[in-house]
């Protein structure tokens, strides 16, 4: 399932692996449709990473696409289920955006948060990545890279487990050459060198 196509590439690809948390994604949904300035900046690419609740989304990307007809929406459905670290590569494979974000499927977004990534972008050329939380549970919460970044440093796909794949791939970037990591005010959150 795809709304139709654009032209150029998007400024910013929302990447949400899911299991069909669709209570969660109703929240994200609606948070996006209330706090996106720009629309068609934006393309959202949800992976269905064969989801174990026998859920079709389906009508849910149809309604989300009927609701947001200005951005990009996509639907990828696994035939069978991988880590969060493979879902996360399958999912940059598709982006187009300058600047995949990567998303929980239960976070809110905040308000004008396209605006607010954009600038933060634009006062920070020499950072490849940018923590994007919020100190209460479930809110506008994950992180965003420069595509150069992901495509020199991937995930990887072998993590055990499902937790950390983010900290693996921070780390390893780190000790390969050094690394700050910002949040969304432009603090230093960390640096290794």
């Amino acid at each position: 399932m795809s709304s139709s196509p654009r032209s150029s590439a998007p400024r910013f690809s929302l990447l949400v692996p899911t299991n069909a948390n669709v209570v969660g994604l109703d929240l994200l949904r609606d948070s996006l449709l209330m706090r996106t300035e720009d629309p068609s900046e934006v393309e959202f690419v949800l992976l269905d990473n064969a989801n174990t609740r026998g859920v079709d989304l389906r009508p849910w990307m149809e309604n989300f696409a009927r609701q947001w007809p200005d951005a990009s929406l996509r639907l990828v459905v696994l035939p069978e289920r991988v880590g969060y670290s493979a879902a996360c590569q399958r999912l940059l494979a598709q982006a187009r955006g300058e600047y995949p974000v990567f998303l929980n499927d239960d976070v809110v977004a905040e308000p004008r948060w396209d605006v607010n990534l954009r600038a933060l972008i634009s006062g920070i050329s020499h950072v490849d990545c940018w923590l994007l939380t919020d100190p209460l549970p479930h809110e506008w919460s994950g992180w965003a890279c420069r595509r150069s970044f992901l495509e020199k440093y991937p995930f990887r796909t072998t993590f055990p487990g499902g937790y950390y794949e983010d900290d693996d791939l921070y780390l390893r970037v780190a000790l390969a050459e050094g690394l700050t990591l910002k949040t969304r005010e432009g603090q230093d959150f960390l640096t290794i060198n």
